[in-house]
């Protein structure tokens, strides 16, 4: 039987490798695959721009948690003050700003 293992589905944009996001999600698009398939898929990621990382097992920090926690309730704020879902990729800094603008404005 191969080892097998969790890898993580990252994509090669604007000069850099960045992880795929799940849609609707805070979340990376991981695959559970085999290390053979993920070698000879890596191989190839020069013309298909994707490749598979593993994924290292472990709790996250309590600094990543609070830091989440505090992520989503920015979100949740934006939402209200706004009326639209932040974009996945704003920094808190970027959506408090736009919430402070909107609160101004009114």
């Amino acid at each position: 039987m191969e080892k097998s293992g969790i890898f993580e589905v990252q994509e090669f944009h604007r000069g850099e490798w960045q992880p795929i996001k799940v849609k609707g999600e805070n979340t990376n698009k991981t695959v559970s695959t085999t290390f053979d398939r993920v070698e000879r898929m890596n191989r190839d990621q020069g013309a298909t721009k994707l490749r598979y990382v593993e994924v290292k097992k472990g709790k996250p920090s309590k600094e990543t948690e609070t830091e989440d926690a505090e992520l989503e309730a920015v979100r949740a704020k934006y939402m209200e003050v706004v009326g639209k879902k932040a974009h996945h990729m704003k920094s808190i800094e970027s959506l408090n700003e736009e919430i402070e603008a909107k609160e101004k404005a009114e």
